[in-house]
C-alpha cells in the first residue's frame, strides 16, 4: 500500500512539474530540450525579439535592411503609395541590400516576414 501510494504521489508531483514547466516556457520565451537518456532538462536561451531597421532613411533607392536573427528565413516585400509590389525578396541574414533607385521618390511601406518566428512587422521609408 505504502508502494502504490509513494508511486502515485510522485505521479503526481512529475504532472505538477510538467504543467509548471510549460507555463513557465509559454509567459518567458524560454524553451526546454530534454536528454533523452538521461531526463535532465536544460533551459536554453530565450528567443530574441524580431526587429526591423531601414538604414539610411530616407535614402536614395539604395539601402540596408536590418535585422535580428542569424539564419532565420525573412522575406522582404516593398510597397509603393498605391499599393503596388515593387519588390520582393527572400534572405536568411541579418541584413540585406536593397537596391529600388530606379523608382519615383516618395513613400514606401515594407514588409518584412520572419517565417522562422512567424512574425511580420511593417515599415515605412522615403526615398528622396
Amino acid at each position: 500500500m505504502k508502494t502504490f501510494l509513494l508511486k502515485t504521489s510522485f505521479a503526481s508531483l512529475l504532472a505538477v512539474f510538467a504543467l509548471s514547466i510549460a507555463v513557465f516556457s509559454e509567459t518567458t520565451n524560454f524553451r526546454f530540450a530534454f536528454n533523452n537518456s538521461e531526463s535532465e532538462g536544460i533551459a536554453a536561451a530565450p528567443l530574441e525579439e524580431f526587429t526591423v531597421n531601414v538604414y539610411p532613411n530616407p535614402n536614395n533607392g539604395k539601402f540596408d535592411i536590418l535585422t535580428t536573427g542569424q539564419g532565420e528565413i525573412k522575406e522582404v516585400i516593398i510597397y509603393n503609395i498605391i499599393g503596388e509590389k515593387v519588390f520582393h525578396q527572400l534572405f536568411d541574414d541579418v541584413s540585406l541590400k536593397a537596391d529600388i533607385s530606379n523608382l519615383d521618390k516618395g513613400l514606401y511601406m515594407m514588409q518584412v516576414f520572419n517565417k522562422t518566428q512567424n512574425k511580420i512587422l511593417t515599415k515605412r521609408f522615403y526615398i528622396e
